[in-house]
Order: C-alpha cells, then sequence, then structure tokens
C-alpha cells in the first residue's frame, strides 16, 4: 500500500566529467543547480597587481592614520 521509494532524494548538487580538451588534463567539475564549472586555472596578472597594491596602501593608511593627530601645546 506504501511506496517504498523515498521521492524526496535529491541528486548530488556536484557532478564529475570528464575534460574534453585533452586527455591527460583533470577532470572538470560542473556544479548542476548554480550552472557552473570548476577548473584549474591561473589568476591574471592584473588580479595579482590590484591586490598587491591595495595591501600596499592598506599599510600606507595604516602607518598614516592610525595615530591621532599632534596638536601644538
Amino acid at each position: 500500500m506504501t511506496d517504498s521509494k523515498n521521492t524526496n532524494q535529491t541528486e548530488p548538487a556536484v557532478r564529475r566529467q570528464p575534460a574534453t580538451e585533452r586527455a591527460s588534463s583533470p577532470p572538470v567539475f560542473v556544479y548542476e543547480s548554480a550552472g557552473i564549472s570548476e577548473r584549474k586555472g591561473n589568476v591574471p596578472i592584473w588580479l595579482w597587481l590590484v591586490v598587491a597594491s591595495l595591501l600596499i596602501w592598506g599599510v600606507y593608511y595604516l602607518v598614516a592614520y592610525w595615530n591621532a593627530p599632534i596638536t601644538p601645546t
């Protein structure tokens, strides 16, 4: 009388698919719920420059503006 199958089960959100570019390349992971794929890649040079410049600016700001202003007595 009762159905033995559990209809509330969902498929995993991550499915492993083989890479189609080269046979020796690592597998590509596809997140089906979001529609994006994950692969090994390099960070662009411009992004490294942005990160480095923000870190340098942060250190400068910390040193320049951390102390209270000196008032003449």
